[in-house]
């Protein structure tokens, strides 16, 4: 694959970027984003497997970028350790948000998902960084707090609760596909740690 022409995956529904991704079965393949326009190649049909092995799937599929709206911790951090970059926080019809991003617009506030304002998360040098969306109802609480562009802390939950993965001493860190435990290492967040059994990205518990 080649990195100067990668093939750009969205989740759908409907005609617009999906809001969720942990929830969505449908994701369009593109092609370009570099020199080359970018193209429609394939929709697939993934709703048959775990959000997780969407992800995988993705990556066999060829797929660098990932533009989605919100997805939990554990997801935003497995995806980017198998080599996804994954820009979050993004609403929209599929249509514009392509084309914004071959022209690096998505930091325009129409594409902004509701309640993730603020600069878009670019990976893999695709434009500057900001701070991911978590899923809506997510029980892991928000992911570890991370910088906007002008040093504004991210991270904290809508009732102003610090995150439960900060590095504090305790706990044990949790597979939330096998269900295998870890004991928790000071300063380490879970979502940055491996399942030893079936390598996915465990969370805080």
């Amino acid at each position: 694959m080649d990195d100067n022409n990668p093939l750009l995956a969205i989740p759908v529904l409907r005609t617009r970027v999906a809001p969720v991704f942990n929830w969505c079965s449908r994701v369009r393949i593109f092609s370009g984003g570099g020199p080359a326009p970018i193209q429609f190649q394939e929709e697939m049909d993934l709703g048959q497997l775990t959000a997780f092995n969407r992800l995988e799937a993705l990556r066999r599929r060829g797929v660098l970028v990932l533009i989605c709206g919100a997805l939990s911790p554990d997801l935003l951090a497995y995806g980017e350790q198998i080599g996804l970059s994954i820009i979050a926080g993004v609403a929209g019809e599929i249509d514009e948000v392509v084309h914004a991003f071959g022209s690096r617009e998505l930091d325009q506030p129409r594409f902004w998902l509701p309640g993730c304002q603020g600069p878009r998360r670019y990976r893999g040098g695709y434009a500057p960084g900001g701070a991911p969306c978590r899923e809506p109802g997510s029980g892991e609480g928000p992911p570890e707090p991370r910088t906007r562009a002008g040093g504004a802390r991210m991270g904290a939950s809508k009732t102003g609760q610090a995150t439960r993965d900060r590095g504090g001493p305790g706990g044990v860190c949790v597979c939330p596909l096998c269900g295998n435990t870890a004991p928790h290492r000071r300063g380490i967040p879970c979502t940055q740690v491996l399942c030893p059994l079936c390598r996915h990205a465990m969370v805080r518990q």
